[in-house]
């Protein structure tokens, strides 16, 4: 990002983010200060040995159609479904939101034009279990689809979309 390596950042308007020999600028121009925004992380990520250049999960994936997806976006909550505010839902109003506790957030999801994203905030040595449908999410953005069940520890959310 502008020129300097980096392991995670917070994107600010302007921002120019080289990846290979492709250049993208990151354009935010509503935001007018920093206390204005959710910040947007990006955040380098070392592939798996299954998806390095020929491997079998890099074969070409058709992307997920935006317009069947892009109604039921703003509609997307998350319910509770353990612990002392079993049944409690929280709507994803934000482009992005963070969860945790006692001021440590564990991961973050972010509105894309293609759906919901989660990333994990976890730094390495923290004992903590980050999963969706029971695979842990480690150090990728996973896209999040109706009814996924996310955990940390032994939290469990389930992640929906109006029906």
């Amino acid at each position: 990002v502008n020129g300097n390596n980096i392991e995670k950042h917070a994107l600010r308007n302007g921002d120019i983010i080289t990846i290979g020999k492709h250049e993208l600028r990151f354009i935010n121009e509503q935001v007018k200060d920093e206390s204005d925004f959710e910040k947007t992380v990006f955040i380098r990520r070392t592939p798996k040995d299954s998806e390095k250049p020929g491997s079998a999960s890099t074969e070409f994936k058709p992307p997920t159609p935006v317009a069947a997806i892009a109604d039921n976006i703003g509609s997307a909550a998350l319910q509770i479904l353990s612990g002392t505010n079993t049944g409690k839902e929280f709507p994803l109003t934000k482009p992005s939101v963070k969860l945790g506790n006692s001021g440590k957030q564990f991961m973050q999801i972010n509105r894309r034009p293609s759906g919901h994203f989660i990333v994990s905030l976890v730094e390495p040595g923290d004992d903590i279990s980050l999963k969706v449908n029971g695979k842990s999410i480690e150090d990728q953005a996973i896209q999040l689809q109706n009814l996924d069940i996310i955990e940390i520890n032994k939290l469990k959310v389930k992640y929906h979309l109006a029906s």
